[in-house]
């Protein structure tokens, strides 16, 4: 187990400012995105010379920097992609955090002794998807927030990864990598670090016939994490580092997480001033089993904590404070129609009287609110102010002869540098002295360093000039800054062999490639006799062995679509499940890098694989990594466009060319605010398991709960058949059908039945845009957004 002193306290900074408050609360670790590749692009982050800056001022506070470039790259950003990591590895960040496959391949080769941590965008949920990417060759994950504690235990207990949890702050409601309401909402990828987060909206709820159940509000938005007064068990865990949350946060937030993170590490969790840093409740999250309504953020709680009562005695309105109050405090007071903000200007006491009669309408017995404190400003002010202060001690060394490179060394804490100047000169006149050297050495104002010590070796025969002392006094220091920067660098050799590109796809090969027709998939959990026989698929992907058994006897290939998530007992259970029905499928269909553990099964009969979309293949790196790991079907990502589809064109990919897919991956129910419910029991048997959409403007999106996690449809069915003849002109494997029990499925498989055969499409409704489907509107997707 690890020390709980030594479980690292990891910061969120988004700017310079929160640098400065990170490193004054004591941050073992921040990390920071540069201009591009980061998956918080709305977030002011740092330029080149900020994130050089960036890193010396960390590493000169014994504070590690890990940058986040964690969105997936595509073909043609790779290369400079590639330029910014080698930079990177160059000014000295510890480690890079990334998402992409392809890239992670890319830079075994491009950058071997730099340190990778896999995001938490890559979806790892669980041991299986761990010790998969404990293989790819990373030194620590980020541990997806769905996650149990148990879950995590084992996971340190059967891997040498470092793992990395995300402890507070703002919670995204679907699992990380797995979003994609934003990207087919308003063309702004989540995935790409760009969510416009339509889980923070307001939905309703309704019946497929249309009837409302229940009042408007935010059913997808959770509380904040907080788990402060956790952390005792989880540094019993095995867990490295505490994430908190927040680069597009205040730096006083920052500074009040840090400082309350260390203490929780020390035993001693005071979560006070840290609940006035955001206007939601806390929950402890999946981490600890909170579900429900102890996860969802109801819009209709009153933020803060509760500091008084409104009172009357005859017509004077006031409030006794519960708790002292500063001045600079914001409270609420609740109003007829709204709430209303109060700045405290003055010190109040416990038990004392707090005017109100500003507030006529302030509602009697109501409670007034604690909604923002200052102290953490103060706070941090006051450390910044110290810190200023308190600089390092060095000792520096001169020697300064005739007839010599004046030198000049410095150190500082086992770390040295060393500046050479030109060759110094014989005094014509007045030679220089030894006290007017140290004068010119000891001007170390503006640097993070004290003199502690300076020897000066001279003959007190030469001369330089100030402006020569001053450039190689500059020099030492500078050169200092960034040996101390290096010293404090995390690296890692890792072993030679193991990232050798795959053997090139040959121009032959991708001839032979474009010579195959597609084969026709089809995605349902519904039996053969619901679609028409001459649009039967030559493949299917399904989730039950009921339907696979149907299936098997039509004489039409399976490929078994495994759950979303599963840990523990439930990956034991799956196990048995899998091994018990294996005759019944052909291959499995790989939902994220958890489930290629099963590639390394001992299966009776060999079994295909094929990389789902939700893999996210969007570069050659990323192709090479599936075929490499045993993909024999790869799925384009559907955020791809035409144009990106093209520049893979030597890679035979499978299609989604029709389908409401999956918007949202979660592990919420959305449906447990209108039952109440704080755990899984009754899921099974519960009413709103099937047969509820979250509706708003832009329309209807079905929610489905199944196997623990709940999937949030796009609200429109893509359809790519208007644009079939376009396709020609790309390398496909492959198209594949989503059934959700539009009517009109037998009419798209019979439309694409024709397509892999070469033929037209003879269905033209969807020219019309008339659908007699569920969803009732269609969508193009990302190959409509490239046309445009």
């Amino acid at each position: 187990m690890r020390p709980q002193s030594q479980i690292e306290v990891l910061a969120p900074v988004g700017n310079r400012a929160m640098l400065q408050a990170a490193v004054a609360a004591g941050a073992d670790a921040v990390y920071l995105a540069a201009k591009s590749f980061g998956a918080r692009a709305y977030a002011d982050n740092f330029d080149a010379q900020e994130l050089r800056e960036s890193v010396l001022y960390a590493h000169l506070h014994r504070c590690r920097v890990y940058v986040t470039m964690n969105t997936l790259i595509k073909e043609q950003e790779l290369d400079e992609a590639l330029r910014q990591a080698k930079w990177l590895e160059e000014i000295g960040v510890d480690a890079l955090i990334v998402q992409d496959f392809g890239f992670l391949r890319a830079l075994k080769r491009a950058v071997p002794t730099l340190s990778l941590h896999g995001s938490t965008q890559m979806s790892v949920t669980g041991l299986a998807g761990a010790q998969q990417a404990e293989k790819l060759g990373l030194q620590r994950i980020v541990i997806g927030r769905e996650a149990s504690v148990s879950e995590i235990r084992r996971i340190c207990d059967n891997t040498n990864l470092e793992i990395e949890v995300f402890v507070h702050g703002s919670l995204c409601v679907s699992v990380s990598g797995q979003c994609l309401m934003s990207s087919f909402a308003g063309g702004r990828s989540g995935n790409r670090g760009r969510c416009a987060q339509p889980c923070r909206k307001e939905y309703v709820f309704e019946r497929g016939n249309g009837q409302r159940i229940g009042a408007g509000n935010a059913y997808l938005s959770p509380r904040d994490l907080c788990t402060a007064e956790q952390v005792v068990e989880l540094a019993g865990a095995g867990v490295t580092s505490l994430k908190i949350e927040g680069r597009m946060k205040k730096p006083e937030y920052v500074f009040e997480a840090v400082r309350t993170y260390r203490q929780a590490r020390c035993g001693t969790a005071d979560t006070g001033d840290l609940t006035l840093t955001t206007n939601r409740p806390f929950t402890k999250g999946f981490l600890f089993s909170d579900f429900g309504t102890s996860y969802w953020f109801d819009h209709s709680e009153a933020p803060g904590r509760a500091v008084g009562t409104v009172e009357r005695e005859g017509k004077k309105c006031f409030f006794r404070a519960r708790e002292a109050l500063e001045t600079q405090d914001i409270l609420s007071v609740q109003g007829r129609k709204r709430r209303l903000p109060l700045t405290v200007t003055g010190e109040i006491k416990v038990g004392e009287k707090y005017d109100l009669s500003r507030y006529a309408d302030a509602v009697m017995g109501s409670e007034v609110r604690k909604i923002y404190t200052n102290r953490p400003r103060v706070e941090l002010e006051r450390e910044l102010l110290r810190l200023e202060q308190e600089k390092r001690g060095i000792e520096m060394h001169l020697r300064f002869f005739v007839g010599e490179p004046a030198r000049l060394s410095a150190s500082c804490d086992g770390v040295s540098c060393a500046a050479e100047g030109a060759e110094v000169a014989r005094a014509k006149n007045s030679p220089i002295t030894r006290a007017q050297l140290a004068h010119s050495l000891s001007k170390v104002g503006n640097t993070p360093f004290r003199i502690q010590r300076l020897d000066i070796e001279t003959d007190e025969a030469g001369f330089a000039a100030t402006a020569q002392l001053n450039a190689l006094r500059r020099e030492a220091l500078q050169g200092l800054q960034e040996a101390i920067s290096r010293s404090r660098r995390i690296s890692v050799c890792r072993e030679e062999g193991k990232s050798e590109d795959a053997p090139p796809r040959t121009a032959e090969t991708a001839r032979t490639n474009s010579k195959m027709h597609p084969i026709l998939c089809l995605e349902t959990d519904r039996m053969p006799e619901a679609f028409p026989k001459q649009g039967w698929p030559d493949r299917v992907y399904v989730h039950s062995t009921e339907a696979a058994a149907a299936w098997n006897r039509a004489g039409v290939s399976c490929y078994r679509i495994l759950p979303r998530l599963y840990e523990g007992e439930e990956e034991r259970r799956l196990s048995e499940e899998l091994f018990a029905t294996q005759d019944l499928f052909e291959g499995i269909s790989c939902s994220s890098i958890q489930d290629f553990s099963w590639m390394e099964k001992p299966w009776r009969v060999p079994k295909a694989y094929s990389a789902e979309a939700s893999l996210h293949l969007m570069n050659r790196e990323a192709v090479r990594w599936a075929e490499e790991s045993g993909c024999t079907t790869l799925a384009a990502s559907v955020e791809m466009t035409r144009d990106e589809l093209k520049a893979l064109s030597d890679t035979p990919l499978e299609l989604l060319v029709y389908g409401r897919f999956c918007g949202m991956l979660l592990k919420h129910c959305p449906a447990s605010a209108l039952k109440g419910c704080t755990d899984e029991t009754h899921c099974a048997a519960c009413p709103y398991r099937r047969d509820l959409y979250l509706c708003d403007e832009y329309g209807r999106r079905e929610v489905i709960r199944k196997n623990g996690y709940s999937e949030v449809l796009l609200p429109e069915a893509v359809d790519w058949r208007p644009v079939s003849e376009e396709m020609r002109a790309l390398s496909v494997s492959g198209v594949r059908v989503v059934d959700h029990g539009e009517a009109e499925i037998g009419e798209v498989l019979l439309d694409w039945r024709a397509w892999c055969a070469g033929e037209k499409m003879c269905s033209r409704s969807f020219r019309s845009g008339n659908s007699n489907g569920r969803s009732g509107k269609r969508s193009l997707g990302h190959w409509k957004m490239a046309m445009e």
